[in-house]
């Protein structure tokens, strides 16, 4: 399990160097993920504990939430590993796309996240 995980957190990471930054995308040192809600229009928000930068106009209202889509198979792996950090009370380090879903237009949509140890 902890391979596939790692594998798919590799991917993320890749993704996210290929796709580039907007000097606006949010990050966070590790966090701590507080609470997920998972909707029943296949958007999940989490809110963490702890500081965020660069936060971008559209999500400034919620600065200690995110959102992420699950109907795709890597949003899907997304949720399966923040519910591992959340289950594990891991921290985890959060990058942000600069941009909010149009189902979330108040929320930052999270590009990945890393589990610390």
């Amino acid at each position: 399990m902890e391979k596939i995980v790692r594998k798919w957190l590799v991917a993320f990471v890749a993704l996210g160097a290929l796709a580039g930054g907007s000097a606006q995308a949010s990050n966070t040192a590790p966090v701590i993920v507080m609470s997920i809600t998972p909707t029943n229009y296949g958007m999940v928000y989490f809110t963490h504990a702890g500081t965020r930068t660069q936060i971008p106009s559209c999500g400034a209202a919620s600065n200690s939430r995110y959102a992420f889509s699950v109907a795709t198979p890597g949003g899907q792996a997304m949720l399966s590993t923040l519910l591992t950090a959340f289950a594990t009370h891991k921290p985890v380090t959060i990058v942000g796309t600069s941009a909010c879903d149009q189902a979330a237009p108040d929320t930052e949509s999270a590009a990945y996240f890393v589990i610390s140890d």
